[in-house]
């Protein structure tokens, strides 16, 4: 990490997954992180490979084996497959804010009878432990873990560490990502 001056505790990172991308219900998630005050930061386009999607979970301590799906373990991995992720890291200026705890709590579960009303998963009739929509860490070093992972270089650090963006990215902005086509697979 950077020397950089920023509060940690205050930038937050969701991964919008392929299923998600897939039901196209990314604008009223939005539309939804939108209640609070939150800056964009950086945004990436990824395409996770089964050793990503390794990385990104590994951490992943809520996950109790023996009440996972039996072919869990092999087909959450798979989904990756299907689809983009867009990785959104957010800053936001409320003071006592830990926006990694707030977004991995509003996140909801990925069961859908264990939904709540609000929940950013609710955005969606469709999700399940294998089908979660959204990818957030749990803790600030898992934060630094999935940033090294989306961010080449350490590019978010350093866009944590400079003055607030001249213009926030727009829901165009995430539009124009949803839309990006890898040169060569026209």
């Amino acid at each position: 990490m950077s020397g950089a001056s920023y509060d940690l505790s205050q930038v937050g990172l969701l991964i919008l997954l392929p299923d998600l991308m897939r039901q196209d219900v990314w604008v009223p998630l939005w539309d939804r992180l939108n209640l609070i005050p939150l800056e964009v930061v950086a945004t990436t386009v990824v395409c996770l490979d089964p050793e990503d999607v390794v990385r990104l979970y590994s951490s992943n301590r809520r996950r109790d084996p023996a009440n996972s799906r039996v072919d869990g373990l092999w087909l959450a991995p798979q989904m990756f497959a299907v689809d983009m992720s867009i990785g959104i890291v957010f800053r936001t200026s409320l003071d006592g804010t830990n926006l990694t705890a707030l977004l991995e709590h509003w996140k909801g579960s990925s069961r859908h009878a264990a939904r709540r009303k609000g929940d950013l998963r609710s955005v969606s009739p469709i999700a399940d432990a294998c089908s979660s929509l959204i990818h957030s860490p749990e803790t600030a070093e898992e934060l630094g873990k999935d940033l090294s992972l989306l961010f080449a270089g350490g590019a978010a650090w350093h866009w944590l560490g400079e003055a607030p963006a001249k213009r926030a990215t727009s829901i165009q902005d995430i539009s124009d990502l949803r839309a990006y086509v890898v040169p060569g697979e026209e």
